[in-house]
């Protein structure tokens, strides 16, 4: 028995008159006279053109007036597989003077992270950032530990004259926060956006992490700060040979560059080119250090973004 196909709610079920035919005559009548049976013919013609043209009909009418929408569209649109060789290690910064039994596992410090992924950087270098303080004239101070962020801010500067590209999307700075960093970037000739979060979602863009050729990364807990180096502890990861991580945590600053514009305002549905198909539900699988895993990343981003 054919049944006409259109999505829920098209087609109420007392309006499907070949659902159940025998329902259609009554029971106290097991054959008609010829002249009602010749109307049940024509009815039963009728009835099967209508079911032919709803055939037709519904498919195009949901496929004209009703298209998928974007998070559906994205669902649905096949994932490679990953087969990046992904390395993961987990990154620290230990105050200066506080010290552990040997016993206790230690990691690549915050700064020696930093400083291999500007020196391996080639094409480009963006980062996500709350606020940048990384000298001792930024806070006011003369620490010798300032050292550290004061080298890490002179590489940055000499990325363009490598041709390295360099972005960087920073919370709009409070009137009284230093801006001294962020002007040597632009003059280096690196690119700064000032994301307006507090005007966007009455918030801050807290996010910090870095993306190195599309193919590593460094995602922390640790500010563009001195003090995240050498005074206060901090715990992040770095990823290295992971393009498809790394694609996945680019739309992310993609997202916060495109608020980087003046008067700029959140879009409503998101273009899908920042959309992505990894989610608890659907991680991406690859593998980290050689064992399969499961991994996916989340902000905590404005309205309309999936």
């Amino acid at each position: 028995m054919l049944v006409p196909w259109a999505p829920t709610g098209l087609v109420p079920p007392q309006l499907n008159p070949l659902d159940k035919p025998e329902e259609q005559l009554p029971p106290e009548q097991g054959t008609l006279p010829a002249h009602k049976r010749a109307c049940w013919a024509v009815l039963a013609t009728v009835l099967a053109a209508m079911l032919l043209a709803a055939l037709f009909t519904y498919p195009l009418v949901f496929l004209a007036g009703s298209t998928p929408s974007r998070q559906d569209r994205v669902q649905q649109a096949p994932g490679d597989a990953c087969t990046d060789p992904c390395r993961i290690t987990l990154v620290e910064s230990i105050p200066e003077g506080l010290t552990y039994s040997s016993a206790v596992p230690s990691h690549p410090s915050t700064f020696q992270t930093w400083l291999e992924l500007i020196g391996g950087a080639q094409s480009s270098l963006d980062i996500a950032s709350f606020y940048w303080t990384l000298t001792n004239a930024d806070s006011h101070t003369r620490e010798p530990s300032a050292q550290q962020g004061e080298q890490i801010l002179a590489e940055l500067t000499q990325l363009p004259q490598r041709g390295v590209a360099v972005r960087v999307a920073v919370s709009t700075p409070k009137a009284k926060q230093p801006l001294d960093d962020l002007e040597a970037l632009e003059r280096s000739g690196a690119a700064v956006r000032k994301v307006d979060m507090p005007r966007l979602t009455k918030g801050v863009l807290h996010t910090k992490f870095w993306v190195v050729d599309g193919t590593h990364i460094y995602l922390g807990s640790a500010n563009m700060d001195w003090r995240s180096l050498t005074q206060v502890k901090e715990l992040g990861a770095a990823v290295y040979n992971c393009s498809c991580l790394a694609r996945d945590l680019g739309k992310v600053f993609e997202a916060y560059w495109a608020l980087g514009v003046p008067n700029a305002t959140i879009p409503e549905p998101w273009p899908d080119s920042y959309s992505t198909i990894y989610n608890a539900e659907t991680p991406l699988q690859l593998q980290l250090n050689g064992t399969p895993a499961s991994v996916y990343l989340s902000v905590s981003g404005g309205p309309g973004r999936a």
